[in-house]
């Protein structure tokens, strides 16, 4: 293999004309991350404007971006210097607010996780891993997947605690929630869940299965009477 001929200040030709070989040479250094544009000309004795041509006119980089329509070097750092101090504006409001929680309402972080399935650490076809979401919230990935298995299993068992109880109330619809849990303690006990007559109100209240009672209506007349009634002469 030939070894590429350095290009020097001696190489430059001295004539006002620069030859396309060198003009070449020069790209190809600037667009390898070899010497900037800056070092280029000071390097070979050559204005920078006349650089910033030879790279726009010469350069296949700056050819490829502007046919994909892309964006140059300096544009996109610009960009991601903006979206980097977005960034961090965010995460210190989140920290803020999670610390106005915990002292002012005695609101745990860590107990949100039950609400935030995986599928939500997704934006833009980019996923958050984790463990990064647990270094936001001061909790391990054991602590977070043991929340989410317990959601699961509370889920489940909701579901089958409903089904339960609306099948009995298709032939009883106003049977009392005592009743209730004294008629299914067995297929609770089969589909191993626990639970006691407290917790079961509760879950009746959140289902909107609690019965309402009728009002209490005392009549003191009968109006109604089979016999005919004659109207009052006075």
């Amino acid at each position: 293999m030939k070894k590429k001929k350095l290009i020097t200040l001696a190489s430059k030709p001295t004539y006002q004309g620069y030859s396309y070989a060198f003009k070449v040479a020069i790209v190809d250094r600037i667009e390898q991350g070899q010497i900037s544009q800056n070092q280029a000309a000071k390097e070979y004795d050559v204005s920078r404007s006349a650089i910033q041509k030879w790279v726009k006119k010469n350069g296949n980089l700056d050819k490829k971006l502007r046919s994909m329509g892309g964006k140059s070097p300096k544009q996109e750092i610009a960009e991601l210097k903006k979206k980097l101090k977005e960034a961090e504006t965010a995460a210190l409001i989140w920290k803020t607010a999670v610390e106005i929680l915990e002292e002012d309402f005695q609101i745990d972080a860590k107990k949100v996780l039950n609400r935030i399935p995986k599928r939500s650490f997704e934006k833009d076809g980019k996923k958050v891993s984790v463990t990064k979401v647990c270094s936001q919230l001061g909790c391990s990935r054991q602590t977070f997947y043991n929340i989410n298995h317990r959601k699961t299993e509370q889920d489940n068992s909701t579901k089958i605690m409903k089904d339960k109880v609306i099948k009995i109330r298709k032939d009883q619809a106003r049977i009392g929630g005592r009743k209730l849990i004294y008629l299914l303690q067995e297929d609770f006990k089969k589909a191993g869940i626990k639970i006691g007559r407290d917790k079961f109100f509760k879950f009746l209240k959140n289902q909107y299965l609690l019965v309402k009672r009728k009002k209490n209506r005392t009549i003191t007349t009968r109006s109604y009477k089979r016999f005919r009634q004659h109207p009052n002469l006075y």
